[in-house]
């Protein structure tokens, strides 16, 4: 008896899930999943759904709207289904109850999805708030401060779920471009958090003084500085681990930090040695703040994606 496993024409991580409905659907007619008819069938119960939208957005007026509000409601229906149907881990399964559940209630299932969610973010905000970085920084400060609860005042499910509705303009180490909507925010924040959790492993009056110097550096203030805070803190964790600073403390001699710069080389050994030092920064940090598995991740792929700028704020480490 084989132990393989059937090959699964749909997974997960092949799908966007930035527009996971719209995905789930191209694949699978790519595929012969779904039918001509199952097509029409949907794009007919689509359009009464949206027409639906349409008179409750009015008040029931019967009164129509202009095409820019009916695009916007089409797109807000089009991502509530995809929260629907990212409630199934296996897109075959979502797959299997797009065909047997009309999209009327699989919207009705998505929008209390939304609700839930919506309030679980509103939950997890309050804990990133707890555990944020104590900085001047008015970028970072007036994002978390007032630009956040700016989305939950203006985030309206039944209409606009797609919509952010806030410029978001403190960069996270990764920034979650393209995400939409409540999944954009859920992403933000939890980016936020992770890297807020990575710097409050070390002391603060270490990260105070990182910044500083970061800021000093680039003609700046750590009040006025745009730029992403855990950047350069992470960089001199890595500067410490090259050169052998004392890692609680991010702090190194000017020959520690040369040794640090030296040992880089090529773009390839760049990346090795910084994932590296990365590991044992992250087995550092899980011992003194609540790191979890995603958050690990997360910070690996920023640092693999950021070679360039990381080895750059060592060099500065090195040459001050």
């Amino acid at each position: 008896m084989s132990d393989l496993k059937p090959h699964r024409v749909l997974r997960r991580e092949c799908l966007d899930e930035k527009r996971y409905f719209d995905a789930l659907l191209s694949v699978s007619l790519d595929h012969g999943l779904l039918t001509q008819n199952d097509l029409l069938r949907m794009q007919g119960e689509f359009l009464a759904l949206l027409s639906q939208t349409c008179e409750t957005y009015t008040g029931g007026s019967g009164s129509s709207v202009p095409v820019e509000t009916a695009e916007e409601l089409s797109r807000s229906l089009l991502f509530t289904l995809g929260i629907w149907l990212k409630e199934f881990p296996d897109p075959e399964d979502a797959l299997h109850a797009l065909l047997e559940t009309s999209l009327a209630e699989g919207y009705r299932r998505g929008s209390l999805k939304l609700i839930i969610q919506l309030r679980s973010t509103q939950q997890f905000y309050r804990q990133v708030m707890k555990h944020r970085i104590p900085t001047e920084n008015e970028l970072y400060n007036s994002t978390l401060r007032d630009g956040i609860p700016a989305f939950f005042e203006r985030y309206r499910p039944a209409f606009t779920s797609h919509r952010i509705s806030i410029t978001a303009d403190y960069p996270p180490l990764l920034y979650p471009q393209g995400y939409q909507g409540l999944d954009f925010i859920r992403l933000y924040l939890g980016r936020i958090h992770s890297e807020d959790l990575l710097c409050q492993a070390f002391e603060t009056r270490a990260v105070s003084r990182v910044l500083s110097l970061h800021a000093i550096d680039y003609g700046e203030t750590v009040k006025s500085m745009v730029c992403n805070l855990c950047e350069p803190v992470l960089a001199c964790a890595l500067a410490c681990g090259l050169g052998g600073g004392e890692l609680y403390s991010l702090t190194f001699s000017k020959e520690q930090a040369q040794r640090a710069w030296e040992r880089l080389g090529g773009a390839t050994e760049d990346r090795r040695l910084l994932l590296e030092g990365l590991e044992k920064i992250l087995s550092y940090a899980s011992l003194q703040t609540s790191l979890g598995d995603s958050s690990k991740a997360m910070l690996r792929e920023a640092v693999s994606i950021s070679v360039a700028s990381i080895k750059q704020m060592i060099h500065l480490l090195a040459e001050r």
